[in-house]
């Protein structure tokens, strides 16, 4: 049960497509967050999503990604803009807005975008 609730926290934040290794991208001047943290098995897992479309993002921080993080005793906490020293970004799209996911913990940091969205599938 633990694996599956983690599985889907990873894909909540994965936001149900593929994502880009490509830190180079360009961020806007203003972003609206998500942070999500959790634990699962004793280790961290703590991503944050942002995006420029602060209705989208607010609405996928309060309800969906707020869902799939509670079920790990964990939080999400809707923001303006993620913090710095996450290890890898992913760029994903979800309901017609573009969203970066930044990934901070060694558990998800260790997997490819690829793999994340993959967990999809199962």
């Amino acid at each position: 049960m633990k694996k599956f609730t983690l599985g889907t926290v990873i894909a909540a934040t994965a936001l149900f497509s593929a994502c880009s290794d490509d830190s180079s991208s360009s961020t806007p001047s203003h972003v609206d967050s998500c942070d999500l943290n959790a634990t699962m098995l004793s280790l961290p897992v703590h991503a944050c999503v942002e995006s420029s479309d602060a209705t989208n993002a607010e609405s996928l921080c309060n309800e969906k990604l707020a869902a799939a993080v509670s079920k790990l005793g964990g939080t999400t906490t809707f923001g303006s803009g993620c913090p710095s020293g996450y290890v890898k970004t992913c760029q994903t799209e979800y309901d017609g807005s573009h969203f970066n996911v930044l990934i901070y913990d060694q558990v998800l940091g260790a997997m490819d975008c690829d793999q994340i969205t993959s967990l999809l599938e199962q």
